[in-house]
């Protein structure tokens, strides 16, 4: 494993370039990745077609297992939500 650093990459610099529909998902009890990280990024998409979903229970790599039915809702929910719009 090498250590990351999300500063050297300039992730939000990237996501004020994002057009398309986005959502992104973070554990709470994460140690690898500070969620503020993904609320700075989540903040930098200049438009309204994103979601952020807070997993509290989840961790770096577990969010599907936690988030279970719920996790699974919201992602059905949007990705819906925003074919839909595609398609129209």
């Amino acid at each position: 494993y090498t250590a990351f650093d999300p500063v050297a990459v300039q992730p939000e610099r990237s996501a004020e370039q994002i057009q398309c529909p986005v959502f992104m998902a973070h554990g709470l009890a994460d140690k690898k990745m500070n969620p503020a990280y993904s609320q700075r990024n989540f903040d930098a998409i200049p438009h309204a077609n994103k979601a952020l979903f807070f997993l509290e229970k989840a961790n770096h790599q577990n969010v599907l297992s936690t988030g279970g039915q719920a996790y699974l809702d919201r992602v059905d929910r949007f990705l819906t939500t925003h074919l839909e719009d595609e398609n129209k």
